[in-house]
């Protein structure tokens, strides 16, 4: 099976049992939480992939390791998906649940990409800006790139906006190029 369906199919019944239990945000946060653990301490991804380590092994480590800090439903998550040899899967699961739930609560993800740090004033204003026009609840992502040299770029999930001072000297640069010249007779 596709391994893309494979965490699409877990990550939908995860939603799903977080949604019937009223723990849709607990789950959110411990799946942001693992995949924060997962990236900062490689050796519990290794244990995820390694088809050495016997799957009860797995499951204690797991257990052991994410007991007490997360909830009910996600440590029986991780179980299952041990027991069924889906582990290796699971930070592409938790990634899929992430967008699942951002879905589910009408999130959209932005990043503002500007020359310098933005302040809190701006950030607001930018926020509910976006959140009025969407109609929608706004994640905001920043990022500092000092090559922009002014403005900034707005990308909204798929649909970018570059209105940075770098991209329009760009666009004029092209403009320029693709313009032909006009021989102009001089008396």
């Amino acid at each position: 099976m596709n391994d893309g369906k494979i965490s699409v199919r877990y990550a939908k019944a995860l939603l799903s049992s977080a949604l019937d239990q009223g723990i849709l945000d607990p789950v959110r946060n411990d799946m942001d939480a693992m995949l924060l653990i997962l990236h900062e301490v490689p050796e519990l991804l290794h244990l995820l992939h390694s088809p050495v380590i016997e799957p009860s092994k797995k499951e204690a480590i797991l257990v052991e390791v994410f007991k007490g800090k997360v909830n009910s439903l996600t440590l029986s998550f991780l179980r299952m998906i041990v027991k069924n040899n889906r582990e290796e899967f699971f930070p592409s699961m938790a990634r899929m649940y992430l967008e699942f739930f951002k879905e589910e609560r009408g999130i959209k993800t932005v990043t503002v990409t500007t020359a310098v740090q933005i302040d809190q004033e701006i950030r607001t204003s930018l926020v509910k800006l976006i959140e009025e026009a969407y109609r929608a609840i706004i994640e905001l992502g920043e990022n500092v790139d000092e090559n922009l040299i002014g403005g900034f770029i707005l990308k909204i999930e798929d649909v970018q906006l570059d209105a940075s001072v770098a991209g329009q000297l760009k666009r004029i640069k092209q403009e320029l190029l693709s313009t032909p010249l006009v021989k102009t007779d001089k008396k």
